[in-house]
This record gives C-alpha cells, structure tokens and sequence, in this order.
C-alpha cells in the first residue's frame, strides 16, 4: 500500500500574502490570527522558522499597524483599516477551494474534486472522478472551472476527468499521473480521492 504524503496547500497554490510580503512575515501573521493572543515563544513554536526570525517579524508587523502587543502577547490590530482585508487575504486559498465545492455542488453533482500540483507554476491540477453515467456533469463542472478558477487563484486549470472505472485502471496500469500526482491531491469536494485510489489498488491486489 502506497503512503507517499499529500501535498501541503503551500505546494499547490502559492499564499497571495507571502507573495506580498514575504514567507516569514506571512507565516508570523498567521500564526498571530490562529492563535492570538500569543507569546512571541509560542508564535515560534507554531512556525517553521527561527526565534530570532519570528522575533523580527512580529517587530515589523507591530511597527506596520498591523498587530498590537500587549505585554509578553501579540494579536492582530482590528483597528487597522487593513485587518479585514488580511483576515479575508490569509484565508483566500481555501475560500477559493471553498467556492470549487460549491460551484460543484450546485452543478447538481455527485464528483470527486481534487486539486493537485503541476509542474508548471502558472497551472492548477484538479481532478474530476465521476460514476460511469455522469460524465456530462464532469464536462459541465469543468467547464464551469475554465472560466471561475484562472481570476480566482490566478493559475489555469489542468483538468482530468475520468471514471470511477478508469481510475482504477489508471492504479491497475501504475499511471505515472495517477500515482505520483493524484495520490497526493487535496479532496476539494466528493469521497476522497486518495481512499478511492487505495480502494482501488487493495481490490486489484486481492
């Protein structure tokens, strides 16, 4: 049975906040939002940096408006005009993961949606698994997908659609797609693809 880990967000779909304004202060400024108020120690728990690293980021963020300290703990200024915006930017990436389930669901289907990485960094993997007689919901929802996601995440979808069927012919034939990208998608909306993959693969080894 296969156990190579999903890909994280953070591989396929880069944060619109880090592209602003760095990994380092993104990161601080999250881990402020998710667990305010919080110690500069703990923040450094919480993040994959440096204490010296987090230190300086949460200097910058409380010389920029943007966090407040309040005796040894930090949390996001709410008085700063921009604190909504942060809050909705720090979030954009699963609220356009959100809107895909949505838009999915509101096609009237019964799909596995899944996002994966590509190699190319201006394109989206997602991966559309539906039952044998729906292939015309799977080509409406990627339709639909052509024209919602490039604004929303700024990457063009590379799309897949397939059978339950064919997925378990693509895990049958070892497709290099199927078991080195889609194994470790993200399930957007639908069963899990990855369960549907290790499924299929204990039927084919019975």
């Amino acid at each position: 049975m296969r156990t190579t880990p999903r890909w994280s967000l953070d591989t396929i779909l880069s944060d619109p906040v880090a592209e602003l304004m760095g990994p380092a202060l993104a990161a601080t400024l999250r881990t402020v939002r998710d667990y305010e108020p919080i110690t500069e120690a703990n923040a450094a728990r919480h993040v994959d940096l440096s204490k010296r690293k987090v230190k300086r980021a949460l200097r910058r963020l409380v010389n920029a408006g943007l966090v407040i300290e309040r005796g040894t703990h930090y949390l996001i200024n709410d008085g700063n005009m921009l604190a909504g915006t942060l809050r909705e930017a720090l979030d954009a990436r699963q609220a356009a993961l959100n809107r895909m389930r949505r838009l999915a669901e509101e096609a009237g289907s019964d799909l596995t949606v899944a996002v994966y990485a590509q190699p190319d960094p201006t394109k989206i993997g997602v991966l559309l698994i539906h039952e044998p007689d729906h292939s015309a919901d799977a080509a409406e929802v990627a339709r639909i997908y052509r024209s919602v996601v490039p604004p929303m995440v700024g990457r063009q979808p590379h799309i897949d659609i397939v059978s339950a069927t064919e997925l378990s012919d693509a895990i049958t034939n070892g497709d290099r797609v199927a078991l080195r990208r889609w194994w470790r998608s993200i399930t957007v909306a639908g069963p899990d693809a990855t369960q549907l993959m290790m499924q299929a693969e204990r039927l084919n080894q019975s």
